[in-house]
C-alpha cells in the first residue's frame, strides 16, 4: 500500500502526465510556439574615479562575468489544455578547482547550471466556463510596474545580477483564475471589463538570490550589529578592532533555517483585477514569508592555542587562557566594555592566534501583504502611461537570541524589531 506522501506524488505526476497526454493526443493545436536562442554575456570592470590598487586585488580590467546561455521556450495548447516550458542551460567562465583531486571533476572545471522560469501545465474552463487551473513551476505577475513590484511578494527576488535587478525566482505553485465572460458597455465605450479573480497556493518556500556583496552583511561584525539593530551586538562589535589589532581573528559560521514542508507553512494569496473607465485596477492579499533572511540566533565561540597563561588577582600570568581575560568583565554592563577593549589591546601575547567564531542562524519571518495598483494612459498627453502601486506589509516581531556565555557569562534575547506594518 502506498503511504500518503507517495499518494500525493503519484496524484501530481498523473495529473501532469494527463495534461501532456491531452496535448499529444489532440488532433488539432489551437496554438503552438517554440523558440530557441544563444546568448553570450561578457562584462569587464573599467576604471572608475578611484585609482586601482593591485595589492588589494582592485584590478580595473578584471572579468566580472562570462556566461554563455542556451535557452529554449515552448508553448503548446489545445482547446482545453496547455503546457509551457522556459529552460536555460548556462555555462559560466572560470574554474572552481582549488585542489589537485578536483582536476578529475568536469563539473568543477567546466561549470554550468540549469535554470527554469516556467515549467507548468494548465487546464482551460476547468469545472466551469472561464475557470483556468495552472500547476507547476511559474512566476506570478502582480502589479503594474515593468520591473520592481512592491505588490508582488509571491515569487522571491533574484538580486544576483545587478543589471537584471528585480527579476524573480520561479517556484512550484497552483494558480486558479476565473475570468468573467461579461462586460459593460457605455455610450462612449466600454465601462467595465476584464474582471478576474485569482487564487494562488505555494506549498514550497523558495528563498531569493542575493549577490556576493550580500554576504558581507552577515560576515562583518559592525554591519551585522547595525542590521540586527542589537545593542548587545553593537557593544561586542566595538571590541572587534582591538581584538584584530592584537592578532586575533573573527570568522563567521552562518546557517539559514528555511520553513519546512509543512501544512502551516503553505503560502497563499488572492488577486482581483478589472478595467474600470479605462483604468486597469488590481487588489491583492498575500500571506507567506519574507524572502530576505534576518539574524535570529548568535553564539560567539572562542578557540585558542594553549599558551599556558592564567589569571592571578586580575593579572595575566603563565598558566591561563583567553577565556580568563573575558572572565574579568563578566557581570559588567555592556555599555562599559570600553575598558575591555583597552585590556585586549595590551594583551597581544594572549590574543594572538585566537579565533572567535560567530555561529549565526538566519530565519525568514512571516509576513502579510495587502495592496493595490493601477495603470492607465493619458490621452491629453499623447497616450503617456501612468501607473502606481502601494502595499502594506505586516510582519511579526523579530527577536535575536544571544548566547554570550563565553564572553559575559549569560544569555539574553533582544527584540530587534517590534511587530507592526510598513508601506512600500
Amino acid at each position: 500500500m502506498l503511504n500518503i506522501k507517495k499518494n500525493k506524488f503519484l496524484h501530481s505526476t498523473v495529473l501532469a502526465l494527463l495534461g501532456l497526454g491531452l496535448l499529444a493526443q489532440s488532433p488539432a493545436h489551437a496554438e503552438d510556439e517554440t523558440a530557441g536562442y544563444v546568448e553570450s554575456d561578457l562584462r569587464i570592470w573599467i576604471p572608475g574615479k578611484a585609482h586601482p590598487n593591485e595589492a588589494e586585488g582592485q584590478i580595473w580590467n578584471k572579468i566580472q562575468r562570462l556566461e554563455n546561455t542556451l535557452g529554449y521556450r515552448g508553448y503548446w495548447s489545445t482547446d482545453f489544455a496547455g503546457a509551457t516550458a522556459d529552460l536555460k542551460l548556462v555555462f559560466f567562465g572560470g574554474s572552481q578547482v582549488v585542489d589537485l583531486e578536483q582536476l578529475t571533476d568536469r563539473t568543477l572545471i567546466d561549470g554550468y547550471r540549469l535554470e527554469s522560469d516556467a515549467l507548468y501545465v494548465e487546464f482551460y474552463d476547468f469545472l466551469i466556463e472561464g475557470l483556468d487551473l495552472r500547476l507547476g513551476r511559474q512566476i506570478v505577475e502582480w502589479g503594474s510596474a515593468d520591473q520592481f513590484n512592491p505588490t508582488n511578494p509571491v515569487n522571491a527576488l533574484d538580486l544576483e545580477d545587478p543589471i537584471k535587478f528585480g527579476d524573480r525566482v520561479a517556484n512550484e505553485m497552483a494558480v486558479l483564475t476565473w475570468t468573467a465572460p461579461w462586460y459593460i458597455e457605455g455610450d462612449n465605450g466600454t465601462l467595465f471589463d476584464e474582471f478576474t479573480l485569482s487564487g494562488v497556493a505555494v506549498p514550497v518556500f523558495r528563498t531569493g538570490v542575493i549577490p556576493e556583496s550580500g554576504l558581507v552583511a552577515f560576515q562583518n561584525t559592525e554591519l551585522l550589529a547595525s542590521q540586527a539593530n542589537s545593542p548587545s551586538l553593537e557593544a561586542m562589535a566595538s571590541l572587534a578592532p582591538a581584538f584584530a589589532g592584537a592578532g586575533g581573528e573573527f570568522v563567521f559560521d552562518v546557517d539559514t533555517k528555511t520553513p519546512g514542508l509543512l501544512g502551516q507553512n503553505v503560502q497563499y494569496g488572492a488577486h482581483m483585477g478589472m478595467n474600470l473607465l479605462g483604468v486597469s485596477l488590481g487588489f491583492m492579499y498575500y500571506k507567506g514569508f519574507s524572502d530576505v533572511p534576518y539574524p535570529a540566533k548568535l553564539r560567539p565561540v572562542i578557540t585558542e592555542p594553549d599558551r599556558g597563561y592564567a589569571l592571578d588577582d586580575g593579572e595575566i600570568v603563565p598558566g591561563g587562557s583567553l577565556k580568563d581575560l573575558f572572565g574579568l568583565i563578566q557581570g559588567v554592563e555592556l555599555k562599559d566594555l570600553g575598558s575591555l577593549a583597552g585590556l585586549i589591546s595590551t594583551q597581544e601575547d594572549l590574543v594572538r592566534g585566537s579565533i572567535v567564531t560567530s555561529e549565526i542562524e538566519l530565519q525568514f519571518p512571516r509576513i502579510q501583504m495587502a495592496g493595490g495598483h493601477f495603470s492607465t494612459s493619458l490621452d491629453f498627453l499623447g497616450g503617456m502611461g501612468l501607473w502606481g502601486e502601494v502595499a502594506l506589509y505586516m510582519h511579526e516581531e523579530l527577536s535575536l537570541e544571544l548566547d554570550l556565555t563565553e564572553f559575559l557569562g549569560y544569555a539574553d534575547t533582544e527584540i530587534t524589531l517590534e511587530g507592526g506594518a510598513f508601506v512600500k
